[in-house]
């Protein structure tokens, strides 16, 4: 099944006439604008025509995208969909929105709506990857045929999970654990079988983060 092109309303819509596929641009890629359009066009080339996405913390999009915003507030995540388009992005998924009163808000627009929005509680500490794994996810939703909105969901909450279970390798940042699900699957059927996890073997009393570097 091809992949959704965005119709000018938002919507998603398929294209009868040309294969597609999806691009998940992530803002944090030193390539910048010049990698995003080598990207389309490296896709237009194989006769690829792309739905083009760009994921992204706020203050990051707003230093790259408008850098010479000087608005009483912050630009909402629709003006930077805007400011994303005219690269040639056709949504913008916007993480880490700041909001006082209610943690932190993460949405997903377009130029001209705003799709889906989220909010979550602000985490302690700091990560190591966090938009890496949130775009790798996203994409991957895509692919499998989930609609935009669902993909958005899914993806922040396996980030949820995966933050959730961050693990500090050395003196830095945290790490996300993209395989929390594997461990809690092991743990549950290990339990179900009546086996005591700690103690069947040495590589079960490991942790499952001694051995990464």
């Amino acid at each position: 099944m091809p992949l959704p092109t965005m119709s000018p309303d938002g919507h998603a819509a398929e294209s009868p006439d040309t294969p597609s596929g999806v691009l998940v641009f992530d803002a944090n890629d030193p390539s910048g604008a010049s990698g995003l359009a080598a990207d389309i066009g490296a896709l237009a080339s194989i006769g690829v025509h792309p739905l083009p996405i760009m994921t992204g913390n706020h203050s990051r999009l707003r230093r790259w995208l408008l850098p010479d915003w000087c608005g009483d507030r912050p630009p909402g995540a629709r003006v930077l969909a805007m400011a994303a388009g005219e690269l040639g992005t056709h949504v913008t998924l916007v993480t880490g929105i700041a909001r006082p009163e209610r943690g932190i808000d993460n949405t997903l627009a377009t130029p001209h709506a705003v799709l889906a929005t989220e909010s979550v509680q602000s985490l302690e500490g700091s990560f190591a990857g966090a938009g890496a794994t949130l775009s790798a996810a996203f994409a991957a939703l895509i692919a499998s045929d989930c609609e935009l909105t669902e993909a958005f969901s899914e993806a922040l909450s396996y980030l949820g999970g995966c933050l959730d279970a961050a693990y500090r390798p050395g003196m830095g940042n945290a790490v996300p654990d993209r395989l929390f699900w594997a461990q809690a699957a092991a743990e549950d059927a290990t339990t179900a079988s009546g086996t005591d996890y700690d103690s069947s073997s040495r590589l079960q009393e490991l942790s499952p983060h001694d051995t990464q570097h």
